[in-house]
């Protein structure tokens, strides 16, 4: 069961790691985007940004939602996160499931 989807262009970082997934008791992270899923280094810092305990995985959109509406995964408590509205409007509309949407870091401009 999905807990909450994030959109968060940090990803997993402290907050996630430390704060959401205490909260929610999540047992799986799952970043959820193809460009992030394609790129080796990324997905290698992302899964070691992971809490002790939680289980990360960043995957391509269409993997992402087999995961999520595996059977298995009912009894899960997941957290989806992706850096941008655009991928978890993907997932969204290819899931049965409609949880929590929580809007993070978005959109801010970078500073120089």
């Amino acid at each position: 069961m999905i807990t909450m989807m994030r959109v968060d262009d940090r990803l997993i970082h402290g907050q996630v790691a430390v704060m959401w997934s205490k909260e929610l008791n999540i047992q799986r992270i799952i970043v959820a985007s193809d460009a992030i899923a394609a790129n080796e280094l990324q997905v290698s810092a992302l899964k070691m940004a992971a809490p002790a305990g939680v289980k990360a995985a960043i995957l391509p959109i269409d993997k992402a939602v087999g995961i999520i509406s595996d059977p298995r995964a009912k009894d899960m408590r997941i957290l989806v996160i992706s850096n941008n509205p655009e991928d978890l409007l993907r997932v969204a509309e290819k899931i049965e499931e409609k949880p929590v949407l929580n809007i993070a870091n978005y959109g801010r401009p970078m500073s120089a």
